[in-house]
């Protein structure tokens, strides 16, 4: 199975905000977006915290670069959501 790109992990996650909060009525994909983007705002101040306790603990470097990488994917991720809807897509 291929790789999503982040504009696709971002559409998909927006649709599927749409999709299971819009079954009891009605639901935006702009407020889908802001769901979103919560969702991923979440994770990286999550994974900001981990990064901070490998660091501070001086776990391996590998643990630190797999958050690093973490981190960037989901800063990306973010910039996609929030292009969503633009017309600059």
């Amino acid at each position: 199975m291929e790789e999503l790109t982040s504009k696709e992990k971002a559409e998909k996650l927006i649709y599927d905000f749409e999709k299971i909060v819009g079954m009891n009525g009605s639901f935006s994909l702009m407020e889908a977006k802001e769901c979103a983007i919560l969702c991923v705002d979440t994770m990286i101040a999550d994974t900001k915290e981990s990064f901070k306790m490998c660091r501070e603990n001086n776990f391996h470097g590998h643990a630190e670069g797999l958050m690093a990488g973490t981190l960037i994917t989901l800063y990306d991720l973010k910039k996609e959501i929030e292009k969503f809807g633009s017309t600059k897509s």
